[in-house]
């Protein structure tokens, strides 16, 4: 990017100051990177509201599965076998459902979101928009598909499939115009879908 560009957007001003790269060749890297860039597009660019829901979900499944985890494994470092068994089985119990249960709430209720949000209208008697955002990527040819589910008085439903290198550049910096224009068009509602 050039130092002295002027930019429609506040994602890619952002970036201009400080530029994401990424390893271009390392895929989970690749995919987290444009799904950040996504919602800080829709967050700065579009001025939605994130709801972190289904993050505080997994961060109160996750800690309190490795509180059991790591409070029957102290209990059992420090008493004897036979005394601390049930007290450690139940904490393994208790660890796997929590486990489990944060494993099928990935699998099966959040499956590819990337973002949640809302956008609040100027007036009262506008209803908030509310948006869903997925993200698929595809090794094998290397494409990041975004699908956009927008509800509220213009119901939009729009997916783009874009190969990582129209939004990443040969040194593996994010291309912010390039994104954000492309998300800016999954908002708009599209009369032949």
């Amino acid at each position: 990017m050039s130092g002295s560009a002027k930019h429609n957007s506040a994602f890619a001003e952002s970036l201009e100051k400080d530029p994401v790269v990424v390893a271009s060749y390392n895929f989970a890297e690749v995919k987290h990177a444009l799904d950040h860039a996504v919602c800080k597009v829709l967050v700065m660019d579009h001025g939605f509201v994130e709801n972190h829901t289904a993050t505080d979900r997994r961060l109160a499944l996750g800690f309190s599965a490795s509180f059991f985890a790591i409070g029957g494994a102290a209990y059992g470092h420090f008493n004897d076998f036979h005394e601390s068994k049930i007290a450690v089985g139940a904490c393994i119990v208790l660890y796997t459902i929590l486990s489990g249960i944060m494993m099928y709430l990935n699998y099966f209720v959040d499956k590819n979101i990337v973002f949640e949000g809302k956008k609040f209208g100027n007036s009262e008697k506008k209803a908030p928009m509310t948006i869903r955002v997925t993200a698929k990527c595809s090794k094998k040819d290397a494409q990041y598909t975004v699908s956009v589910d927008v509800s509220g008085n213009k119901p939009v439903k729009n997916s783009v499939s874009k190969s990582f290198g129209d939004w990443i550049d040969e040194d593996g910096e994010i291309v912010a115009d390039a994104l954000a224009a492309d998300v800016a068009s999954l908002l708009v509602h599209k009369k032949s879908q």
